[in-house]
C-alpha cells in the first residue's frame, strides 16, 4: 500500500481525534492569512538562504 496515503490517514485520524476531544485548535478568517503568510515568508527565506549556499 502507497505510505503517503497511510501517513495522510493517520494525520487525519489524529486530527478527528482531537477534534472529539476538543482539543482543536480553530483560527478565524484574519488569525489563519497571517499565520499563512508567515509560513509562506519562512519558507521563501529557507529557500533563498538554500539556495544561496
Amino acid at each position: 500500500m502507497n505510505p503517503n496515503l497511510e501517513f495522510h490517514k493517520q494525520k487525519l485520524a489524529e486530527i478527528l481525534e482531537r477534534d472529539k476531544r476538543g482539543e482543536l485548535k480553530t483560527y478565524s478568517k484574519e488569525e489563519f492569512e497571517t499565520i499563512l503568510e508567515a509560513r509562506k515568508q519562512r519558507l521563501l527565506e529557507k529557500q533563498e538562504k538554500n539556495f544561496l549556499i
